[in-house]
């Protein structure tokens, strides 16, 4: 039961937290990584420029991204540079992960883990060990990911982007679909309303039929409290306020089950010592009877003579 709670949990913090990197990592802005610089003594590992467990983009110009061929050794102010040899992902908020090589002798010298995640016009690592040397960089490239969506003007255009039709029809000429396969999640964790005006406009964007924007529609609030929270900072509290609850029900049904079988056998026990000292009188009423029994077969007679003759003959009476 244990073991497939944390499976269930890690599946649904997995759905419900695949943009959060999108949103919370730290900016890196550093051209010396880049492939065309030189070599460098720099640790970052020990100085903890990067450390393990926390989401990165890389934002100097032309070099926001991890190479995904070697670049050579002592580049990047490096002695040793670190490049991607797995593929990134070309889905929106996907994630891949593999092996991160550190040229040097050979072209994977050294190596380390990492993941990445492809946001809106750019990528996010999260970096899980370090290598064993030093001297050893991540290096950067110009981005050639997937370009960004096209974001919405901030003032209103003189004319209008797209002129009606003639005659005009009943209804929008263009369905409003959802983008992605994900955006009922989104909608339902509260992506629509997220506090992050970027990140709002990115999934209302993206998601138009499940935030309800669709043909530029305002969203409005709900008439009743939703049944999931709209604050997504903690998804984990959302997933794991029904499984406590469960949890809870579990905990009380077994209690009851044990007081139940402890009673049952205290009863039980109850049970069989009365049959037993019933059992017990009863021996020791047939053995009193016993005793009786045989002190009346193994007493004495007794003749008592009397002094009345009849006839010339003795009488005498048994007691």
């Amino acid at each position: 039961m244990i073991s497939l709670i944390i499976t269930l949990l890690l599946l649904v913090t997995s759905v419900c937290g695949s943009f959060a990197e999108c949103i919370s990592y730290t900016t890196i802005n550093d051209t010396t990584r880049s492939i065309t610089s030189g070599a460098g003594v720099t640790c970052e590992f020990s100085a903890g420029i990067i450390t393990i467990g926390p989401w990165y983009r890389f934002t100097a110009p032309n070099n926001e991204m991890i190479p995904v061929e070697s670049p050579g050794y002592e580049r990047c102010g490096a002695l040793a540079t670190g490049w991607q040899t797995y593929n990134s992902s070309t889905s929106l908020f996907g994630t891949t992960w593999g092996k991160i090589c550190y040229a040097f002798a050979n072209d994977c010298q050294w190596e380390s883990w990492a993941s990445t995640t492809l946001c809106d016009g750019y990528y996010v690592y999260q970096f899980a060990d370090f290598a064993t040397f030093c001297y050893t960089r991540y290096c950067t490239t110009l981005y050639s990911g997937p370009a960004a969506l096209p974001k919405p003007t901030i003032q209103p255009t003189l004319k209008p982007t797209l002129q009606p039709t003639l005659p005009l029809t009943k209804s929008p000429s263009a369905p409003c679909l959802d983008s992605y396969n994900y955006c009922t999640a989104v909608a339902l964790s509260g992506g629509c309303y997220y506090e992050d005006l970027e990140a709002r406009t990115t999934f209302q964007r993206h998601c138009p039929v499940s935030c309800g924007v669709c043909f530029n529609a305002t969203m409005t609030p709900t008439y009743v409290p939703t049944v999931i929270p709209i604050d997504t900072k903690d998804e984990s509290e959302t997933f794991l306020q029904p499984m406590c609850i469960i949890g809870f029900l579990i905990l009380v049904i077994g209690i009851m089950v044990f007081v139940y079988m402890r009673r049952r056998t205290n009863k039980l026990s109850g049970q069989i010592a009365s049959l037993k000292e019933e059992q017990l009188s009863t021996k020791v009423s047939l053995s009193g009877a016993s005793d009786e029994e045989q002190s009346l077969s193994g007493g004495e007679i007794t003749f008592m003579p009397t002094t009345d003759i009849k006839g010339g003959e003795v009488q005498v009476e048994r007691f």
